[in-house]
């Protein structure tokens, strides 16, 4: 016949083994309970990281356009003042013309 003390024990190993896997329970319940909420992180934080890359390499083939369109414009810059420069250079030379000739019609007068 069991004894007091002996049916107590096993009660307790009992509770004990009840309350372990309770445990196991909970912490496998919390971890499946919050494991979409680490899923939905990662995904945003993925999406966030994607989002910036892609800012990135929009915001490098902006600055690459800038460079490129300073560049021509400061080519086409010279090249025009070179017109400029080719056409004053054309005009002296008809005004230096157009001042002979008028000087030359005068004199005969």
């Amino acid at each position: 016949m069991p004894t007091i003390h002996t049916q107590a024990e096993e009660q307790s190993n009992d509770v004990k083994t009840r309350s372990e896997w309770t445990m196991i329970k909970e912490i496998i319940g919390t971890f499946v309970g919050i494991s979409p909420f680490i899923v939905a992180l990662v995904v945003w934080g993925s999406s966030i990281n994607e989002r910036i890359r892609v800012m990135e390499v929009r915001m490098d083939h902006v600055e690459r356009t800038d460079k490129k369109h300073e560049q021509d414009s400061a080519e086409q810059r010279r090249e025009l003042l070179a017109r400029m420069d080719r056409i004053g250079g054309q005009i002296e030379v008809l005004q230096q013309l157009v001042a002979g000739q008028n000087g030359l019609r005068m004199l005969p007068k």
